[in-house]
């Protein structure tokens, strides 16, 4: 426990982030296929180093879901710490999967599992180069690096950091061992990622999520929604709470602090849809609220 530090400990994924991871692959019975939903759920501090919740739910052999906060498990901790990101199911297992301080011709060491012998080879696969791009309106940090090829990998692989998302292609998770082995007996691809309810890559259609993220019995509340001028917040809980207006594009319009109840005069804003955000000690909810004439 103590306090936030995430003015030293910088997040690598924005506090409301979800994405969807499709695989599929050969196997003796079939066409094995999963559809893997991630999303970002709150903070913990451990040993004065600010982690992200993750929680996932999949699905194996199934088309894509109508899927709800309540669907999701969780998965573990991402920590971005002195430009590394590390990923674990635990605070004490903690793996590197990032390094944003590489340069062109660095190198970085890939834990590479080789189906054809059945064990994992390390290789270390050199920076090409390193650059910036846009996505989601954002300019983010990316790494190239070489292509991975060979007999053994009939495609041309390109790995890719890009900070915030993770590999663009493949998902934050998937590491260069199971790129290659899937692009040789199957595919994978990072369907779409979301980053403060604005779409960055792809298109989600998580039906209902963006409703109900950790909304358990109903404990927040829009009233009138579709609104006018004035909207009523109400949140079943005694907790000092925090409160964040996002426009279509993410862009904060409005914040504020408050317990249990608010009302917002909103009358003066553009017409269109915008997204409440509230959050607490052990709670971080978001709704979707309509402004009419």
């Amino acid at each position: 426990t103590g306090n936030v530090l995430a003015q030293n400990n910088p997040k690598f994924f924005e506090d409301t982030c979800y994405w969807h991871v499709y695989r599929e692959y050969p196997q003796p019975t079939g066409m094995y296929q999963s559809n893997d939903y991630f999303k970002v759920q709150g903070d913990t501090i451990y040993n004065g180093k600010l982690y992200q919740k993750i929680y996932r739910k999949g699905y194996t052999n199934t088309p894509v879901q109508p899927i709800n906060a309540a669907a999701f498990t969780f998965y573990g901790y991402c920590l971005e710490d002195s430009n590394k990101v590390y990923f674990g199911t635990n605070f004490n297992n903690q793996a590197l999967q990032y390094d944003f301080n590489l340069a062109a011709g660095d190198s970085f060491l890939f834990a590479t599992y080789d189906v054809t012998i059945n064990y994992f080879v390390y290789r270390y696969i050199k920076v090409n180069y390193v650059d910036s791009v846009l996505y989601g309106g954002t300019w983010r940090n990316r790494i190239v690096f070489n292509e991975i090829h060979g007999a053994q990998f009939p495609e041309h692989i390109i790995i890719e950091w890009v900070r915030g998302i993770g590999d663009p292609n493949y998902g934050p998770w998937i590491s260069p061992a199971h790129v290659q082995a899937l692009k040789r007996y199957g595919d994978i691809e990072l369907i779409c990622f979301t980053e403060n309810f604005n779409q960055v890559i792809g298109v989600c259609n998580f039906i209902g999520l963006e409703d109900h993220i950790n909304d358990q019995e109903n404990e927040f509340t829009l009233n009138p929604n579709p609104c006018s001028d004035k909207l009523s917040i109400t949140v079943n809980t005694s907790e000092s709470l925090y409160l964040q207006l996002l426009d279509i594009n993410g862009k904060l319009v409005l914040e504020q602090a408050f317990k249990n109840t608010t009302q917002l005069d909103i009358a003066n804003l553009p017409k269109g849809m915008y997204m409440v955000r509230i959050k607490g000690s052990t709670i971080n909810l978001a709704k979707r609220v309509v402004l009419v004439e």
